[in-house]
């Protein structure tokens, strides 16, 4: 699929001198609500921009055909969506500035030239203290990782949680057959376990031994999205999406006004927003306080 702002074809006349490329490596209401908010953001506060959208769905050929004629008409920015669209931009339009959104983490956005954006992942310090707030009897934070993948990040949080006065229990699973041994452990030494996107531990096969388990040991997991608070997860933080479609647009205008994307540090989203399993809550003899369940965007009970 291939728009301009406007219902108007990518022929080369309409293309205006400052045109920005959305390319998003799928389509569904997260991508789409950045998206508006992004535009609507520069549309506001620079004015003048055609917008054109390549969507990485669909048709390979018809794709790299939409894409090589944009490569010839020129464009000011690219707005890519997901570590798919942002590799292509990089590779595609070597010489224009990217920012990148629905990516993890900012290690992947500083890995790639021309790049900056704002990550997915929260802070760790941010994290803590959201846990610190709905979880306030829980001091040992058990994570379960595979050293291979996310030492480096084990090694962060230790140092964030000591900072917070909590304790991290890191227990290592190098397979995935590791990963029972490691629940019994975690049922004995930890409080709360905070799961972490590390794909050795979890995945959709894994999933349903983590929440049992969670629920056998009265052991509150905090989940990585919201469709793991409705499986049974305790809470789980996510992002602001129009917000994070504002952010992406103050960044983009710094670009358009001539900044270098190695200039601009890659951000982490300004806001978060939570979601709860009230079901859980009373399994785990855990109160949470009205106020949290009014500012919750959903509560799953």
């Amino acid at each position: 699929m291939l728009l301009l702002a406007g219902g108007i074809g990518p022929c080369a006349s309409a293309l205006a001198e400052h045109s920005v490329l959305v390319l998003s490596g799928r389509d569904n209401p997260a991508y789409r609500q950045v998206t508006a908010s992004f535009q609507a953001f520069l549309q506001d506060e620079v004015g003048g921009l055609k917008f054109v959208s390549v969507t990485l769905d669909g048709d390979d050929a018809t794709r790299q055909t939409q894409l090589e004629a944009l490569q010839e008409q020129g464009v000011t920015l690219v707005f890519a969506l997901g570590s798919r669209a942002t590799k292509l931009a990089t590779e595609r339009f070597t010489t224009v500035p990217v920012v990148s959104s629905m990516v993890l983490s900012r290690a992947e956005i500083q890995a790639l030239p021309n790049v900056t954006g704002v990550a997915l992942e929260f802070p760790l310090a941010t994290q803590l203290r959201w846990m610190r707030r709905l979880l306030p009897q829980a001091n040992r934070i058990g994570v379960l990782f595979d050293p291979a993948l996310n030492q480096v990040w084990v090694d962060a949080a230790r140092r964030e949680a000591d900072k917070e006065g909590l304790v991290l229990v890191s227990i290592p699973v190098n397979n995935a057959r590791e990963l029972p041994a490691g629940l019994k452990k975690l049922a004995r030494a930890a409080d709360v376990l905070w799961a972490i996107p590390d794909k050795t531990v979890y995945s959709g096969k894994t999933l349903k031994q983590v929440l049992l388990s969670s629920f056998r040991s009265r052991i509150p997991v905090v989940g990585l999205s919201g469709a793991w608070v409705k499986a049974g997860a305790f809470y789980a933080l996510d992002r602001d999406y129009q917000d994070l479609g504002r952010q992406n647009g103050v960044i983009a205008k710094k670009l358009l006004a001539g900044a270098a994307p190695g200039k601009v540090t890659p951000e982490t989203p300004s806001e978060a927003v939570y979601s709860l399993n009230l079901k859980t809550a009373r399994h785990m003899k855990t109160t949470i306080g009205d106020e949290f369940l009014t500012g919750a965007v959903k509560v799953y009970e």
